[in-house]
């Protein structure tokens, strides 16, 4: 997820926050972690930041914490190319993305590695998850058939099941 800084903030702590100014956009990491606080990322650098100090970028294809059993449902009954993103439920920190595959209508998993503030599946690095995304809905993320990712038109019916 990435959000933009509304407001200058200079940590007190340097060992457990983060400072930024405003208008600088952050890779936000854990939004669960502190009631008032994100775990976010600025330029490879990690840190808590004030919750209300940030914009979230708008990202109707991530999910949080939804269960891989649940998310292949929902996917399921949506076009081929579809795509949801979550957190890894084995991997902290990590995420994972989950493509309606065209060739053969079924839903496939990919483990998305996040290091030193950089995103990937196979060997290209990001430096978002949306830059990641952005990359894949031009060109396959499958090795073995043609699947582009699809954005949603419109939010996915996730009802209450997304834990962020």
């Amino acid at each position: 997820m990435e959000a933009i800084a509304e407001y200058d903030f200079v940590a007190t702590d340097s060992e457990e926050e983060l400072s930024f100014r405003r208008g600088q956009l952050l890779k936000v990491l854990d939004m669960e972690e502190d009631e008032h606080w994100f775990r976010a990322d600025l330029d490879g650098k990690e840190g808590f930041v004030p919750k209300n100090y940030l914009r979230i970028m708008p990202c109707s294809w991530f999910v949080g914490r939804l269960a891989p059993a649940e998310l292949t449902e929902k996917l399921k009954k949506m076009p081929p190319g579809s795509f949801l993103v979550r957190h890894s439920q084995s991997q902290k920190g990590d995420y994972a993305i989950s493509v309606k595959e065209p060739a053969h209508d079924v839903v496939q998993h990919y483990r998305i590695k996040r290091d030193q503030g950089s995103y990937s599946v196979w060997d290209m690095n990001f430096r978002s998850l949306n830059g990641l995304v952005e990359y894949y809905s031009q060109f396959s993320i499958s090795r073995m058939t043609k699947s582009i990712l699809v954005k949603p038109r419109r939010e996915p019916d996730l009802s209450s099941t997304v834990q962020s």
